[in-house]
């Protein structure tokens, strides 16, 4: 019975992923929750799953409201591992809540949460210790693809790395090695900060622990000379060709053995050098050691003569022409598909960089030729979706960078940057190419990568700049302030389709920038030609990162992370104003003053301030913990007003509140209203000037509807708190009162609006 009960619950959560309603007065699941705790302690394991089951709805469903009710309970989750039988279920449920509910300050406190359950002092089952590493190791891969409390920072990559580092003199192994696990995750992810962040603290187990050092050293970093010893050549896959090998080139065979042992340690770290990423060109194999081992691998043609052909020789010759002819050999023999192919990049790398002086040819044949090499090489890697070596991407988008800016060359140095963003993530690929832009002086440069970039967003949407998009920004920013046409011209075309795909994040963003004012009329101009498609999120873009949609983060799931169901760009840093600190402490006093005959025109002067500087608010108002508060004491000084003995400030007051609601979060707004909504909904039905009760009727307009920054529409919990405020006003008065009438035909205004866009939490 219980299990059909909690089977009913889950279903009635409807499809996933789950999206069920917020706490507010009507919608209360501490009671739910009360029923469902028990029941993780029972003693039949589908009881307890299915228990479990129903949390996991609850924290994808609801969010981060649940962390009060959750966040206690951390203990009893993490117990439940040591059951084999619900360990499946407990790890699942614990997936939802990370991001959704419970962020990394959550998992890392001392009291009651992960350091305490992996204390074998504390903790003596060795299952729960692993499954929370591994829950943990989890958490660290998918940081920042969904929910908007997974980000993980550089201060939460050294706290989990000390508490991995710890774990590696854990006396149960499968512990270490989960923990082994969670260091490599860290020393993987793609935020370069925290790679740093932990390699400061992995770096002292190398007199510790050497032996965990190593392991970290070469599972975290795939290098050149990993790819030669995993090639049959001298792996253990390719035992069964050794005989075979030996009887056809026997002094081959034995040559490429001693090559490969002779690679693989010149790729070790000294002992007292600074650990080096081992894809970087610092890692590389010399240019001798390249040419024995591609000599070894029997490349065809690789070591005939020039006259016959041969690459090596054509590459080493002055002749662009020969040059050219070996270059696109390499071209063909890594669109061909070869089983030697990835193993040999390393070594083509270096040979074709060494023969080019650095890639930098002149001819434009053969940079061409260049540019073709790197597609194919990619291409290669997006055939099996998997990334690039650091050294060839980089090379090849500063090769490309370097050549848009010729019209024989666009097109090549175009369709490269495509290729690298489609197997590299797009925003390191766009830094990059913002890095190598920034140190061309040629305008004709940056008017070309303008253009190409204006195409990337159109081909892969504007959200796979991801954490990027900010700096970009700025860059395309101060293009627009360049002095030649053709580039301000190319950098205001980027803003337009930025726009048309970001809206008011985006425009938010722009003009809280300090720009001139000419410049900012051009950009605003440009804004107004390209306005915003709310449906730009849902087009199907015709280019995706194929590593990403292998990782389970599709393009689509990419808009979905960094742009939340309330419209809102969590990748763009909104503007926040602390109004009190902007007016000056002084504001307080200056609203409440009635000393004196003139002390009205202290007031008003004090709210016509607060208005002025709210209309120069490009972003939302600071409401943390301390700005709040100041902003309490500021409502309760403008609310004083409503009633001000000189009738012209009443309406003042009433336009400088909606001012303040306006820019407020949701949250934020609805507990501003239940201070001021009593006195508006009092105003607005009793005032005898029509003025006051059409301000009054203007300020609550602006209470329950949420800034489009904030994602637009009415704020539901704002409308409870107003519709909790004009019953407690309704008196026998009232109803005589000549603006009530205005009052109903509001609320029922703001009613029909909601139910004609199918709002499921009224419904």
């Amino acid at each position: 019975e219980k299990v059909a009960a909690l089977d009913a619950l889950i279903e009635a959560g409807g499809e996933q992923p789950y999206k069920l309603c917020s706490p507010s007065s009507s919608v209360d699941y501490l009671p739910l929750i009360r029923d469902l705790k028990p029941l993780l302690g029972h003693t039949h394991f589908a009881v307890c799953s299915k228990a479990l089951a129903a949390f996991g709805m609850l924290a994808e469903g609801v969010g981060e409201s649940m962390a009060t009710y959750m966040r206690p309970m951390l203990p009893i989750f993490f117990g439940l591992f040591k059951d084999k039988k619900v360990t499946k279920a407990a790890g699942l449920c614990l997936d939802k809540m990370f991001g959704n509910v419970l962020s990394f300050d959550n998992l890392l406190d001392k009291t009651d949460a992960l350091p305490s359950s992996l204390d074998e002092k504390k903790e003596r089952n060795s299952l729960v210790r692993k499954s929370c590493l591994e829950f943990l190791t989890r958490c660290v891969s998918r940081s920042g693809m969904y929910g908007k409390k997974g980000d993980l920072t550089p201060l939460h990559a050294k706290d989990i790395s000390v508490l991995g580092c710890d774990k590696l003199n854990d006396p149960d192994a499968s512990t270490r090695k989960s923990a082994t696990e969670l260091l490599v995750a860290l020393l993987g992810c793609k935020n370069e900060d925290v790679v740093l962040a932990t390699k400061t603290i992995t770096a002292s187990l190398e007199a510790s622990n050497s032996r965990a050092f190593k392991a970290l050293l070469m599972a975290s970093k795939p290098c050149a000379p990993a790819s030669i010893e995993s090639s049959p050549i001298i792996s253990g896959t390719g035992q069964n060709r050794k005989g075979v090998n030996e009887r056809e080139n026997p002094t081959r065979n034995s040559k490429t053995k001693v090559k490969a042992v002779t690679l693989l340690r010149s790729s070790e770290p000294t002992k007292n050098a600074t650990p080096v990423g081992l894809d970087s060109e610092a890692q590389l194999p010399s240019l001798e050691d390249s040419i024995e081992y591609i000599s070894a691998i029997g490349i065809p043609q690789w070591s005939d003569d020039v006259d016959d052909g041969g690459i090596l020789a054509g590459l080493k010759s002055s002749n662009w022409k020969q040059r050219m002819g070996a270059i696109n050999k390499l071209t063909f023999y890594y669109d061909s598909g070869d089983e030697h192919a990835f193993s040999t990049i390393p070594s083509i790398f270096v040979c074709v960089r060494d023969c080019t002086k650095g890639f930098k040819e002149s001819n434009f044949n053969v940079a061409r030729s260049l540019l073709e090499f790197f597609s194919a090489i990619l291409g290669a890697h997006t055939t099996i979706k998997k990334s690039p070596e650091t050294f060839v991407s980089n090379a090849a988008t500063r090769l490309a960078v370097e050549k848009l800016n010729d019209k024989k060359l666009y097109e090549s140095a175009s369709t490269c940057l495509f290729s690298i963003c489609q197997v590299k993530e797009p925003h390191i690929t766009i830094s990059h190419c913002v890095k190598a832009i920034n140190g061309l002086k040629s305008p004709l440069a940056h008017e070309a990568l303008l253009n190409w970039l204006k195409l990337f967003c159109v081909n892969f949407g504007a959200a796979a700049l991801s954490n990027y998009m900010q700096d970009m920004l700025t860059w395309v920013l101060k293009e627009c302030d360049e002095k030649n046409i053709k580039v301000k011209n190319a950098a205001i075309d980027v803003i337009g389709e930025l726009h048309s795909q970001l809206g008011p994040p985006f425009e938010a963003f722009v003009k809280s920038k300090d720009m001139q004012t000419s410049i900012m009329a051009i950009v605003e101009k440009a804004m107004k030609d390209r306005p915003f498609d709310p449906n730009a999120k849902d087009v199907n873009r015709k280019i995706k990162c194929v590593t990403l949609l292998t990782s389970g983060n599709t393009v689509s799931s990419a808009k979905e992370n960094s742009a939340g169901s309330d419209g809102s760009t969590s990748f763009l840093s909104l503007p926040k104003m602390d109004l009190i600190d902007s007016l000056g402490n002084d504001i307080l006093n200056q609203i409440v003053l009635t000393e004196g005959k003139n002390s009205w025109k202290q007031r008003k002067e004090a709210m016509d301030n607060v208005i002025a500087r709210l209309s120069k608010c490009s972003g939302m108002l600071s409401t943390d913990h301390k700005a709040f508060n100041s902003l309490k004491e500021l409502i309760a000084a403008i609310r004083s007003r409503l009633n001000d003995s000189q009738s012209n400030l009443k309406p003042l007051a009433a336009r400088a509140i909606g001012s303040i609601l306006s820019h407020t979060d949701e949250q934020s707004q609805a507990k501003i209203g239940k201070a001021v909504f009593p006195s508006l909904v009092n105003a607005a039905m009793n005032d005898m000037k029509k003025t006051m009760r059409d301000a009054a009727i203007s300020s609550l307009t602006s209470g329950i509807k949420r800034n489009k920054l904030d994602g637009g529409g009415t704020n539901l919990l704002s409308l409870d708190v107003f519709i909790a405020s004009m019953e407690s006003e309704l008196s026998d008065a009232a109803l005589k009162s000549a603006g009530l009438a205005d009052v109903l035909f509001f609320l029922a205004e703001t009613l029909q609006s909601i139910c004609s866009n199918n709002n499921v939490a009224l419904k």
